[in-house]
Order: C-alpha cells, then structure tokens, then sequence
C-alpha cells in the first residue's frame, strides 16, 4: 500500500485576528495554480474556493506581491519561488496582512526534493541543429534535464 502524506496548507491554530492563514505549502500550494491554464480554466479559483472560502485571486496576488514574500527563480515555470525566511503568511479581518517568518535560530526548512512544476534550461547552440550528432545530444540534454514530478492532490 502506498503512503500518502499530508500537507497543511493552512496554519493551525490561527489567531483571532486573522481571516485567511498559509503555511509555506498553502503558498506553494498557490504558487502552483499562477500558471495560466490554472488561472483561464478556473482551477486556481476553485482551489482558493476550497481552501480559503471568500478569498478572491486577484486580491490575494496583490496582497502577496505587495509583502514580497516571491523572490525570482527562473527554474520554475511562474519565475517565482517562496522566500526561505516565510513561515506563515496572514490576511487580516482589516485587509491587511502580516508575515511571520522563522527566527535566526530556527532552521530553514530544505525545498522539496522532488518539486511540482518547475523546469530546467538547456543551451541551443546552432552547431546542435546542423548535424545529426548535434540533434541527439540535444535529445540527450533534453533527456538529461526530465525527471518525474510528483503528482498534485
């Protein structure tokens, strides 16, 4: 039998003062619906529906952008990855919002090995398209580059 794991997308107990908590997976969990066939088909506004009832998209982006809580990472398909220093991040019953991040002696938690999404980049060079040996080791690179991706809940 195959073990599945659990992941808490929202923060548990959450102050009174608070209206929508995330972990740091509820806002990787996010990050995984920016892509945009998520957002055009209306997956990530069911899955905010689902998780963070009342909550509308376009106000979240805004609230996450405006706490900078993304820095850039071309890696993955959104340009964008959590800050290492992100605990929990809130939306306030005022609309305002608040960032709780790990204290210096806490440790920073290892990114997932095995990560949904992402991507990877490999150089084409001309001489690559010209010869045949050129196109199987683009293959090769390109081949180099996949590895299987865990499945979302």
């Amino acid at each position: 039998m195959e073990e599945t794991m659990t992941v808490q997308l929202i923060p548990d107990p959450l102050p009174d003062d608070v209206r929508w908590g995330f972990t740091r997976d509820g806002l990787l969990n996010i990050r995984h619906h920016f892509h945009w066939i998520a957002v055009t088909k209306g997956f990530a506004r069911s899955n905010l529906a689902k998780h963070w009832p009342g909550l509308v998209w376009n106000d979240l982006m805004h609230a996450l952008n405006a706490a900078k809580v993304w820095k850039s990472d071309p890696s993955h398909f959104s340009g964008k990855d959590l800050k290492p220093q992100v605990k929990e991040f809130h939306i306030l019953h005022d609309g305002t919002f608040r960032v709780i991040r790990f204290t210096d002696d806490a440790p920073i938690p290892a990114p997932d090995p095995q990560p949904i999404g992402g991507g990877f980049t490999v150089e084409l060079r001309p001489e690559l398209l010209n010869t045949s040996e050129g196109r199987r080791n683009l293959a090769r690179l390109i081949l180099e580059g996949l590895r299987p991706r865990k499945n979302p809940d």
